[in-house]
């Protein structure tokens, strides 16, 4: 991974000069540019390089943000980039594993609306995450093709690595009783289901970060500041 001082000059250009302030216009920019390259050598290294644009990473960097509890009005940080650099490349890696059985469409399309679900939770609602979009020019099509994403890593995950989209109530009763969960000070009856949300994001976070660890040596990843 590139150095902190390269991704902070990266998360810069993304709240300032390369994409503006958020503006209430649903359109997308129709200014753009790659801001980070990166290949794989199992998928032929520089020669098949694959790029990630400014408005994507920012949308991404934004959700991670939103994720962390700021609020929509505050910008993201270098930290809140690099986590989405790293989320971006694990989740197209994964994206394209093969799986056995292999997954009908239905499938896919569950999964990203239970992709879209977890996200919403974790970013304040559906319209937090509308204006996120909104606000980085994503429209509808590009923020469906990133819940297809991850959809995709996320059913690899859960079928091929351990199941963890469908947990018990044994297990969301042990991760409340072990006090380590955002409602320790609530009844397990009262917040079971934003529980089950936070132990499935918390473990497909897991998932997503210990695969990045597992082929970072074989990623490379430039990011482009043109000059900046």
């Amino acid at each position: 991974m590139a150095s902190r001082v390269k991704v902070a000059a990266v998360a810069a250009l993304l709240v300032g000069s390369v994409l503006g302030e958020p503006t209430s216009d649903a359109a997308p920019r129709s200014y753009d540019r790659v801001v980070v390259r990166w290949a794989t050598r199992a998928s032929g290294g520089d020669t098949r390089p694959r790029f990630i644009t400014a408005r994507q990473l920012a949308f991404e960097a934004r959700i991670e943000a939103l994720s962390e509890g700021r609020k929509p009005t505050q910008s993201f940080t270098d930290a809140h980039v690099r986590a989405a650099i790293q989320r971006r490349i694990s989740e197209d890696i994964l994206a394209e594993l093969p799986v056995e059985p292999a997954p009908e469409p239905r499938d896919i399309g569950r999964y990203a609306e239970d992709a879209r679900v977890l996200i919403e939770q974790q970013v304040g609602g559906r319209g937090s995450l509308n204006e996120a979009a909104v606000a980085e020019g994503i429209t509808a099509e590009e923020l469906n093709a990133m819940l297809r994403r991850r959809a995709r890593a996320s059913y690899y995950l859960d079928k091929m690595v351990a199941p963890m989209l469908q947990p018990s109530e044994a297990d969301l009763r042990e991760a409340h009783s072990r006090g380590d969960t955002p409602f320790t000070d609530q009844s397990f009856e009262a917040s079971e289901a934003r529980l089950r949300s936070w132990y499935v994001s918390a473990r497909l976070r897991a998932a997503l970060d210990s695969f990045y660890r597992s082929v970072r040596t074989k990623v490379s990843v430039e990011l482009v500041t043109y000059g900046r």
